[in-house]
């Protein structure tokens, strides 16, 4: 199932270049976490497509931790 339009936050742990000759900001990669709500079925694998601050992520979950209130999905990003 595809889910469009999700409510979610997007947490940044780290950013690093990802290894382009010129490493610009525009080349960084990210180890993320989304958390939405427990509703979703996001499994490890599963593309994930965020927009924060006008900025596109595109990135693939790890294993979601589900809690009552929220899943917490690692993610690892690519900024582009």
């Amino acid at each position: 199932e595809v889910y469009k339009g999700v409510k979610c936050r997007l947490s940044f742990d780290s950013a690093f270049p990802s290894g382009s000759v010129d490493n610009s900001v525009d080349n960084l990669e990210y180890f993320a976490h989304v958390f939405c709500l427990p509703e979703y079925e996001i499994k490890k694998g599963d593309k994930i497509v965020a927009v924060k601050a006008g900025h596109t992520y595109t990135g693939f979950a790890d294993y979601p931790k589900t809690y009552a209130s929220h899943l917490e999905i690692p993610l690892y990003w690519r900024k582009h």
